[in-house]
């Protein structure tokens, strides 16, 4: 995706990273303002030069990150994966969306992804390309910097960033 222009930026990936949505299994850890805060003293990025980007999980991951700590970050591009906010229709995405409707945030998975999602009682939710299709009709208007990009016969483990919209 950054093709010659990979010289200018700096990558981190975490391991071992547990809070990937706002549903993780417990032991909470502030591993999200943390992760920012080092970047930020170990290479002097300011935050409108920090975005968070992850593919499968690590969508999860970025969501969860663009939720929580929007005022940290440029912007996102969760990838092959879901709003980190367990779907259901309790009035909990609403509460959550002014967190980062000034977000830019790039969503991007694939036609096919059938991948399943569960909810929080342990039932089947849907699968990421269903709920990715759900969450851009609904969120369509209320964060206008989203920007839902589906891929055409693209699964779980085909989806490619779609460089226009990065750059």
């Amino acid at each position: 995706v950054l093709g010659p222009r990979v010289e200018q930026f700096v990558l981190a990936a975490p391991s071992n990273y547990r809070q990937t949505s706002l549903d993780a299994p417990p032991p909470f850890t502030a591993d999200h303002p943390a992760m920012l805060r080092a970047l930020r003293q170990s290479v002097h990025v300011d935050a409108d030069r920090q975005y968070a980007l992850g593919y499968s999980l690590g969508g999860y991951a970025s969501w969860a990150v663009a939720c929580l700590h929007a005022d940290e970050l440029a912007g996102a591009a969760p990838l092959a994966s879901i709003y980190c906010i367990p779907p259901m229709d309790d009035g909990l995405w609403r509460l959550m969306v002014p967190n980062f409707q000034h977000l830019p945030i790039l969503n991007v998975w694939g036609e096919r992804d059938e991948l399943a999602v569960q909810a929080i009682d342990g039932s089947l939710a849907g699968t990421i390309s269903a709920l990715n299709r759900r969450l851009a009709a609904w969120m369509r208007g209320l964060a206008p910097l989203l920007e839902n990009v589906e891929q055409p016969r693209a699964g779980h483990g085909d989806v490619l960033e779609a460089p226009v919209l990065v750059e």
